[in-house]
């Protein structure tokens, strides 16, 4: 029953891969621009070369990211349990942001990362978290998008948060066996990606890869996830 699980999940993970890289090879623009030169919706500003574009919106936005992640290492540390469930799981994300600079944006996020596993009674005696695991971690997000064409960024992400683990009670109590009183902790992520406006300018869709790692408690975890977001 695991492995089937874990085989329809990543199947949609796959196809949401080849759906987001067919749809931005297709929408792409092969060009590039060269020093001093002006094109249609993008303005070269000044000698250093700053490009500034216009066909694509930017300030306050909104956005939505779903995807998968994949736990490293079952360990979690500060918690003196070992995760017993499946190490495949999903991600949903939140966030609401501004554009600080034509490439640099500050969001608030609420992330979700959900882990499916069968309920042992003997696996949790043995100090093993059983069951689903839950993740739930609101935090700050800086992004920062080092190449920049008429329609497509590429970018680096870095964000933390707090973690809070559920169901709590269960993290806690294997916890105080070990001198640890919480089921909260500290989360922080890095990631890059690619983001690609639309011709409807506000809409942005894109494919993001990256690591987290939880600590006290918490672990190490790799992500894959699409985000959409719209520009207001």
């Amino acid at each position: 029953m695991r492995m089937q699980r874990c085989n329809r999940a990543l199947n949609r993970v796959w196809v949401m891969t080849l759906f987001m890289a067919m749809s931005v090879a297709g929408f792409a623009q092969n060009q590039s621009y060269e020093d001093g030169l002006e094109e249609d919706g993008v303005e070269v500003k000044g000698d250093s070369g700053v490009v500034e574009i216009h066909e694509v919106e930017r300030g306050f936005y909104v956005g939505l990211e779903y995807g998968a992640n994949y736990m490293l290492s079952t360990d979690i540390s500060g918690s003196g349990s070992t995760f017993a469930g499946e190490p495949l799981g999903q991600r949903l994300k939140f966030n609401i942001g501004y554009d600080i600079a034509n490439n640099i944006g500050l969001d608030f996020f609420v992330l979700g990362m959900i882990n499916q596993g069968d309920v042992s009674a003997a696996l949790a005696q043995s100090n093993q978290l059983t069951g689903d695991v839950f993740q739930l971690i609101p935090g700050l997000s800086l992004k920062f998008s080092f190449i920049t064409k008429k329609h497509t960024f590429v970018y680096a992400r870095g964000a933390a948060g707090l973690n809070f683990w559920m169901p709590g009670e269960m993290v806690r109590s294997n916890a105080l066996s070990q001198g640890e009183n919480s089921s909260m902790g500290i989360y922080v992520e890095g990631a890059l990606g690619v983001e690609y406006y639309t011709k409807l300018r506000h809409v942005s869709v894109g494919v993001e890869a990256g690591l987290g790692l939880g600590l006290q408690p918490g672990a190490m975890q790799a992500f894959l996830t699409f985000p959409v977001k719209y520009t207001f």
